[in-house]
């Protein structure tokens, strides 16, 4: 993305809109809108090839799951904390059932806590001061813009895992759609689904 921003001078100075509905939502001028328009745009691709391999993957292995096979695998993230077991155990039976909606909304969810537990092993605090002084845990969205997460994670992985679970201009945002509760059934179809077990099996493994 940053290289095709490079090598395009129309890229770069010629505006972009962002449509929603067919009707122009925004309008983007600045490099660094275009440059996050154009990195959700190759992300996408790249999702879009992953969810052909992925979905392929599963139909060759979905008979031979177990029920706990991907609860052992997410089990094994280093500093993961005892109380996200049983929800990744139930999640991982629900998969398992091919119930992907249940799966899906589970570690939709999930996946930050995960995270966050991940990244406080590797000593980040994952804490942030509110404006009023409170302590808080960072929410996913921080994290992966922080450069201690991304430099453990891959500039091209927390990409992706911000598209597919935040991004609500160019992305599928299902994190937050499952958050509020406006996700659509299809959305979390059984590929998406297996995508976001892969993200946080990847921790296990990092």
């Amino acid at each position: 993305a940053k290289k095709s921003m490079q090598n395009s001078v129309a890229l770069r100075l010629m505006p972009s809109m962002g449509l929603r509905d067919r009707k122009i939502a925004s309008m983007r001028h600045t490099e660094q809108e275009k440059l996050r328009e154009q990195v959700a745009l190759v992300t996408g691709i790249h999702v879009a090839m992953n969810d052909v391999i992925v979905n392929n993957a599963l139909r060759c292995v979905i008979d031979r799951l177990a029920p706990s096979d991907l609860y052992e695998l997410v089990s094994r993230c280093p500093g993961l904390e005892r109380t996200r077991l049983a929800l990744l155990a139930t999640a991982s039976e629900r998969f398992h059932a091919r119930d992907w909606i249940s799966s899906g909304v589970l570690i939709s969810v999930l996946y930050e806590a995960v995270l966050r537990d991940f990244m406080r092993w590797t000593g980040y605090p994952a804490r942030v001061v509110t404006p009023d002084g409170l302590h808080a845990d960072q929410t996913l969205g921080e994290m992966l813009s922080r450069e201690e997460v991304v430099h453990v994670l891959g500039d091209e992985h927390v990409q992706m895992v911000r598209h597919v679970l935040l991004d609500p201009e160019h992305g599928m945002n299902l994190r937050n759609e499952v958050a509020h509760g406006t996700v659509r059934p299809e959305a979390l179809a059984p590929g998406r689904v297996l995508l976001i077990w892969l993200f946080m099996i990847r921790l296990s493994f990092l």
